[in-house]
């Protein structure tokens, strides 16, 4: 041993000095591998540090106590690794150090026989108040261990952090943490490089579960959540990354609190059973990229993206690029993409194979659908809406902002529309189509409803102050409607006759209303039998509305409801409507007073089976059914089109009393009637019709105006022979067209349907056929068209005057040089006669049928003959020869007919069918034709007598 100034104090007994002391440096030999380099051993009861590190001013910085605790004050620099001895299977190495006026403390031990297991802790007060501790990792240290569990202890609720930074990619830990409820984790986006906190972790207990996150490079990936022998709740969050090719990844499953759980290995693209009974599948092939999702204990989370809500059992929150979510069905898919199942797992909601929605009420079989359900695309049903048996609601309503129903569709699918939300209670853009009227009509206002005999002078009560028939012009225009007059609230009322019911069917009860003055309240009802139970459409005619009220609720009525509508002239069409609960002696239409002082007028009275109010149809004796129609009392019905598909009619009528049917523009650029054809119309555009339905005027598809076998007329009643009849008055000119200074268009013009000018007089007055002759101009030309309007009458004649001696026609060419004429006597005078043969790839044979209507009076078969053949004459197949000729007059037809190598001829004659003998040139019928070749046979027949003809003929050959 040496000791002071580089003097040396040696242990004279060792071959080797041990210590050496000097200079501020102290060494320590140790003799061979089994000694201990350096031992302070205290004493008995030792107290004072067995060892201390001062600085130069003699203050401890580091000591050694008794007990073998290492003592920091300050900053305690370690080096990269801190390295703990191996405490033993079940033992641990504290490190207790002082943070502030408590002590804390740090353990490891050691929770395996092999040494890969060891559990890392700190004391309640190594993160007192929201502190937080870290490591940092340059290189693999003791936090980079495959697994490396480290112990958070109660803080008493205080908010902790846990924080983790390093360079390591593949750093990942196993965290036994306290749990909670709620509590989740998170643990970032990315985890290469970055800063990795678990936070808002507040414990409750000391119970604990092992959370371990996993990621692996290689073509599988593990998860475990290891819960044996916890009790726990809440949720809690994990995330798993699978390289692209792999195709199986496991973690453990738990059926319950306090279960513990069992892996399950995931084998990409096949089902497998989870221990709750849960199937899951992952993808059809490799595994790739992230999957996240969130487990609850004991109740299943599920959660993709974004923020989780914890109110949610699963969230799906997508970024802006990606859909939420995709369910892809199989190669004809037969089971249901996505269900929604009540507690008892019965479908409620669900997608079908084809996509489309549908919804089910399993307890009273109610039900709706959108979209294909799988029949033929075009017999698709595309929404359906099924009541259930009994059903009461509404089968669909339509409420604005404030929940008010503006329309709906009845239990017995009837659309209501509410008028007073829109100026127009329906407006169609395109087509409105009344279709089957015996099954499913469409009703405006009602139609087809059996309707109940009314009489409205039938009066009760003892406060009535007048009832005055006949008082008041109705809304049909005649003076029926009767006044009533009351001074007694509620001692007054108007009935109807009492009418035979059934049950569960609808009613409606109206009449037309008009008050006298504006204070008068009233009530339109329906009364169940003897009772006092009604159904109101209960009126105020200050504000000219309805509402329903019911006397006893929901005793013998049911699903009531009232209105009110204004069809001019100060009149109202009060209705109301309800279902009967069940089949009563009698149903009775009231009016009953509701206010002392009251003045109204009343017409139209009715009861009916059905929904709405139908068209007012009087009957007193029995009950009718009214016609289906498209009823509106008052104002428009706007649409570009009204069409019907039932009898290829459709009518259209008023309550006007100005005409049957107005027909108002609105405004000064519209159109008032306009009736467009289809293409290629063959149909009238209009008609005019008698009671009895005979076709009187029409206007035919081109535009054309006929008055038929009447007459037209324009300012007057006589009718006179002509079919337009202009009867002036006085010295009035019947028809006055007169042009303008210096008018050079025509005065008149007659077009046919391509708008071509057929005649017309131009602007001097002159009468022009087609478009030049002007018949008082020298030497005018053009063509005409005569047509014939009376089969008994002759289109022209041309009569010569006495003595005539200039022909009666002639035909010019444009220099005026006559190119034919008709002489004073009648003959025709013409350079030649060009002719429209009728040509025909047809073989003569059997017998042939000559009509001349068709067939002209030349023929020519071009085809070889290929047996002889009869010849019969003859109009058509519905005309005769003898029709078309009369006595006197004769004809001349040449029909020739080619032969082949073998000739063929004419064997028979005939006229209308019956056989006729001619008289052949030569004076023989021949009895061959000839080869290769055409046989000309020129026929001559004149008409001698009725039916009685003389024929001529001869056959010539051309080769």
């Amino acid at each position: 041993m040496q000791v002071g100034n580089g003097n040396a104090i040696k242990d004279s007994l060792a071959a080797t000095p041990n210590i050496t002391f000097g200079n501020n440096t102290i060494t320590v030999w140790t003799r061979n591998s089994s000694y201990k380099g350096f031992i302070i051993q205290g004493v008995a009861s030792q107290s004072a540090n067995l060892q201390e590190w001062q600085n130069s001013s003699g203050t401890t910085l580091l000591s050694v106590s008794s007990d073998g605790t290492l003592n920091k004050t300050g900053t305690l620099n370690i080096g990269p690794v801190l390295s703990f001895a191996d405490p033993g299977v079940g033992n641990e190495t504290k490190f207790v150090f002082s943070k502030t006026s408590d002590s804390a403390w740090i353990t490891v031990k050691e929770r395996s026989s092999d040494n890969t297991y060891y559990e890392f802790g700190m004391s309640d007060n190594a993160l007192d108040g929201g502190d937080y501790f870290q490591w940092t990792m340059a290189q693999w240290t003791a936090l980079g261990m495959g697994w490396m569990p480290i112990q958070l202890g109660s803080s008493g609720g205080k908010s902790q952090t846990l924080r983790f930074t390093g360079e390591q990619s593949t750093f990942y830990s196993n965290l036994l943490v306290p749990l909670n409820s709620p509590f989740y984790t998170y643990l970032g986006d990315n985890y290469a490089s970055s800063n990795y906190e678990v936070n808002k972790w507040i414990p409750s207990n000391s119970t604990s579960i092992n959370l371990r996150r996993f990621e692996s490079t290689g073509s599988s990936a593990t998860f475990n959540v290891d819960l044996s022998g916890y009790t726990y709740s809440g949720r809690m969050g994990y995330k798993i990354t699978i390289d692209s090719g792999a195709t199986t990844f496991s973690y453990s499953t738990y059926g319950g609190d306090s279960s513990s759980g069992s892996a399950i290995t995931i084998t990409a693209g096949s089902w497998q059973t989870l221990s709750n009974g849960v199937k899951i599948k992952i993808g059809s092939g490799a595994l790739a990229g992230e999957n996240w999702s969130f487990l609850a204990f004991p109740t299943p989370r599920f959660a993709i993206g974004g923020t989780v809500d914890t109110s949610a059992l699963a969230v799906i929150k997508p970024i802006a690029t990606d859909k939420g979510l995709v369910i892809k069905s199989d190669t004809s898919q037969t089971a249901n993409l996505q269900e929604w199942q009540n507690s008892s797992g019965s479908n409620i909601g669900w997608f079908n194979p084809y996509g489309s929605f549908e919804i089910t009420n399993s307890l009273n079989s109610a039900s709706s659908s959108v979209g294909n359900r799988g029949v033929a695309q075009a017999t698709t049903l595309v929404l359906k809406i099924q009541g259930t048996s009994s059903q009461s609601a509404n089968l669909t309503e339509w409420q604005n902002n404030g929940g008010t129903v503006l329309s709906s569709i009845n239990p017995l699918g009837y659309l209501s529309i509410n008028k007073s939300y829109t100026s127009y209670p329906l407006e169609v853009n395109g087509s409105l189509y009344a279709k089957d009227a015996t099954a499913s009509n469409l009703y405006i206002q009602g139609g087809n409803n059996l309707i109940y005999p009314s009489v409205i002078t039938a009066v009760g009560g003892t406060g009535w102050t007048a009832v005055t028939p006949n008082y008041a012009v109705s809304p049909d225009g005649t003076t029926t409607a009767t006044r009533y007059t009351w001074s007694n609230f509620g001692n007054c009322y108007v009935s109807t006759s009492s009418l035979s019911n059934i049950a569960n069917i609808f009613y409606t009860a109206s009449m037309y209303v008009k008050p006298n003055n504006a204070t008068s309240k009233f009530l339109v009802s329906l009364r169940a039998g003897d009772s006092s139970d009604y159904a109101n459409a209960e009126f105020d005619s200050s504000t000219n509305t309805a509402s329903y009220t019911q006397k006893i609720p929901t005793s013998n009525f049911s699903n009531g409801t009232a209105n009110a509508i204004y069809v001019g002239n100060g009149w109202y069409r009060v209705w109301v409507t309800a279902k009967l609960s069940a089949a009563l002696s009698n149903l009775t239409l009231m009016f009953t007073t509701t206010q002392n002082n009251g003045d109204v007028s009343i017409w139209g009275a009715q009861v009916e089976q059905g929904y709405y109010a139908s068209a007012y149809i009087p009957t007193t004796n029995a009950a009718v059914t009214s016609t289906n129609n498209l009823y509106v009392p008052s104002g428009s019905i706007y649409s570009p089109s009204i069409q019907s598909i039932v009898s290829s009619t459709a009518t259209l009528s008023t309550n006007g009393d100005t005409g049957g049917l107005l027909i108002n523009t609105v405004a000064a650029a519209n159109k008032g009637l306009v009736i467009k054809g289809v293409a290629s119309q063959t149909a009238d555009l209009q008609q005019w019709q008698t009671s009895g339905g005979q076709k009187t005027a029409w206007i035919d598809p081109n535009g054309q105006f006929t008055t038929g076998y009447y007459f037209m007329n324009l300012g007057g009643n006589v009718l006179n022979s002509g079919l337009v009849n202009i009867a002036p008055t006085g010295n009035i000119v019947p028809l006055l067209i007169q042009g303008i200074s210096g008018q050079t268009a025509d005065l008149q013009q007659w077009r046919n349907s391509a708008g071509s000018v057929q005649s017309r007089i131009d602007a001097y007055g002159r009468l022009g056929i087609a478009t030049s002759i002007l018949a008082n101009s020298s030497g005018g030309y053009s063509q005409a068209s005569i047509a014939n309007l009376n089969t008994t009458d002759t289109n022209l004649i041309i009569k010569g005057y006495a003595s005539q001696t200039a022909t009666l026609q002639e035909w010019q060419n444009s220099s005026g040089t006559v190119l034919s004429s008709i002489t004073n006597n009648g003959f025709l005078n013409t350079p030649a006669i060009l002719e429209n043969p009728t040509i025909s790839a047809t073989a003569a044979t059997g017998t042939i049928n000559y009509d001349l209507l068709t067939n002209k009076s030349v023929t020519y078969y071009t085809s070889n003959a290929s047996a002889n053949w009869t010849l019969n004459i003859r109009g058509n197949s519905t005309t005769t020869l003898d029709s078309l000729m009369a006595v006197g007059q004769s004809l001349t037809i040449v029909f020739m007919v080619t032969q082949g190598t073998t000739a063929y001829y004419q064997s028979g004659f005939q006229i209308d069918g019956t056989s006729v003998t001619p008289k052949w040139q030569g004076g023989t019928a021949p009895t061959f034709g000839n080869v290769s070749g055409v046989d000309a046979y020129s026929i001559t027949i004149m008409k001698t007598a009725s039916a009685t003809f003389s024929v001529f003929e001869s056959q010539t050959r051309f080769a």
